[in-house]
C-alpha cells in the first residue's frame, strides 16, 4: 500500500473556520465565500460528535476537506469539497484515500460515500473502488 498523502490530515479544532470556508467555497464552485454567507451547516458538520473533519493543504493553503464518520465496521465519507482553483490536483482522490486508510486502521470493513451522478466526483469515487448501490431522487417543494 502506498504512503498516505502528506497534504491530508485530521483538522485541528482551531482550524474550524478554515475548514468551514473551504468546504462552503468548494460547494459554491468558488475559492471564497462572502462574509455574509451563513456557514451554520458546515460548522455543524465540523462539530458533529461522531465526525472526524479532514483537511487538505496545497501550497500552504487550506484547499479542501471532508468528513469521516466511523461506527463499528462502517465508515461514511461525506461533505467532500475542494476550492475551485485547487481542483485537478488530486486532492479529492487523496482525501478519499486518506479517509479509507484511516477507517480501515480502526476496523472499518465497509465504506459508503454519496455523490452526484455523472459528476467528476462520481468518477473519482469509482476510481477509488466504490460501486454504485442506488440512485436517489431529490424532491423539492417550490417556495
Amino acid at each position: 500500500m502506498k504512503e498516505a498523502d502528506p497534504r491530508i490530515r485530521l483538522a485541528d479544532q482551531d482550524e474550524e473556520m478554515f475548514w468551514v470556508q473551504a468546504i462552503a467555497a468548494g460547494f459554491a464552485d468558488a475559492d471564497h465565500v462572502p462574509d455574509s454567507q451563513n456557514l451554520d451547516l458546515e460548522r455543524a458538520f465540523f462539530k458533529m460528535q461522531s465526525s472526524l473533519p479532514v483537511i487538505a493543504f496545497e501550497d500552504g493553503n487550506v484547499a479542501a476537506g471532508g468528513i469521516l464518520a466511523i461506527d463499528k465496521d462502517m465508515a461514511s465519507l461525506f461533505t467532500t469539497s475542494t476550492r475551485l482553483s485547487f481542483r485537478k490536483r488530486g486532492l479529492q482522490k487523496a482525501i478519499i484515500d486518506w479517509r479509507l486508510r484511516f477507517a480501515k486502521e480502526r476496523g472499518a470493513r465497509i465504506a459508503t460515500i454519496e455523490t452526484d451522478p455523472g459528476s467528476d466526483s462520481q468518477r473519482n469515487v469509482e476510481r477509488a473502488g466504490f460501486q454504485l448501490a442506488y440512485v436517489t431522487a431529490e424532491i423539492i417543494k417550490p417556495g
